[in-house]
């Protein structure tokens, strides 16, 4: 699974891929450390008050394949019967992974259908409707991974100032989409006053990157400015389908 991991993780999916593993036995802890070593998959432990394993009903060494909602997406692969030592099994539950990552988005709004069916119950949400008067439309809700339905989760952007190097950098940290996520895009703007807004986005670089592996289907980033800004700058995020 590690191999299956590697190799999905450099290709460009449109919902990114994350796989978890979970020790089957219930009671005994003792299987972990050779599990991990060496690898970096996450690796939780079963109990019998969680009780995965009842409650998915699975069965020795399964791969349940599961769409954002956790909803059931494919057929099981067991790894017993269909050993990962060869390379036609390896591609068989590649190509599952890679189907259940395909993005949906009938009304071509940028935003998952998933997403939309989840919190709206339709599909056909206006992209710039604020349904919780928090002052953020559904775009942005979606692409920075607040809840559109709760004026308490407000998509936002820590700015911060980064002291590694001779003079100070400016940081944004901000949750947004694994994967492809239908082509989003997002900028970094900044202002003077608040009222013209100009793309800074060539002016910063990656600087880290935090997978959550929370449900969410996003990660938390944080970007550095190349070089020193004026102090007196104003700066946000803008979420834009490409």
């Amino acid at each position: 699974m590690q191999q299956i991991f590697d190799e999905l993780r450099e290709e460009d999916l449109s919902h990114h891929v994350e796989i978890l593993g979970v020790n089957w036995s219930q009671d005994d802890e003792f299987a972990n450390d050779l599990m991990t070593e060496g690898r970096n998959l996450p690796w939780l432990q079963d109990t019998l008050i969680q009780n995965v394993r009842d409650q998915m009903s699975a069965s020795y060494r399964d791969v349940i394949i599961l769409d954002p909602l956790n909803r059931e997406q494919a057929i099981r692969f067991n790894l017993t019967t269909s050993d990962l030592a060869l390379a036609t099994n390896r591609e068989v539950l590649k190509k599952l992974l890679r189907n259940a990552a395909v993005f949906v988005d009938e009304d071509d709004d940028g935003i998952a259908d998933y997403w939309e069916q989840w919190f709206f119950g339709a599909i056909d949400i206006a992209g710039n409707l604020d349904a919780d008067n928090d002052g953020a439309d559904q775009m942005i809700e979606y692409g920075l991974g607040s809840d559109p339905l709760s004026a308490q989760s407000i998509p936002s952007v820590e700015v911060g100032l980064s002291q590694e190097v001779e003079s100070p950098r400016v940081t944004l940290t901000f949750r947004r989409r694994l994967g492809l996520a239908g082509g989003l895009h997002y900028l970094i703007e900044a202002s003077e006053e608040g009222e013209k807004w100009s793309d800074q986005s060539s002016s910063f670089r990656l600087q880290k990157t935090i997978r959550t592996f929370d449900g969410t289907g996003t990660e938390i980033v944080t970007f550095q400015s190349v070089s020193e800004f004026p102090i007196r700058k104003m700066f946000r995020v803008r979420v834009l389908k490409d």
